[in-house]
């Protein structure tokens, strides 16, 4: 390895060990019971990407339907993998 390598990696490590309290407490008011300034933000375009989605927020998903929804998603994600690995 050269020096520009062990620099680039050190400055993943510096730069990863800053970000970890940052994006830490941000981690604890996303996943927090109560509302905040985070959730308030992202919540009207969490209610249209429902609404054009069809998912009602009060509804649970029962294993059958949560197992189908992540076999369309891998196999839609599988055939745009094979299509841009084609082009």
């Amino acid at each position: 390895m050269t020096a520009n390598d062990f620099f680039q990696l050190g400055l993943f490590v510096v730069v990863l060990l800053a970000l970890v309290k940052p994006v830490g407490a941000y981690m604890a008011l996303v996943f927090a019971d109560e509302p905040n300034k985070v959730t308030r933000f992202g919540a009207r375009a969490e209610r249209l990407l429902y609404r054009l989605s069809g998912i009602r927020a009060d509804e649970d998903m029962g294993w059958k339907r949560y197992a189908l929804a992540m076999l369309v998603f891998n196999v839609a994600g599988l055939a745009a993998v094979y299509l841009l690995q084609r082009t």
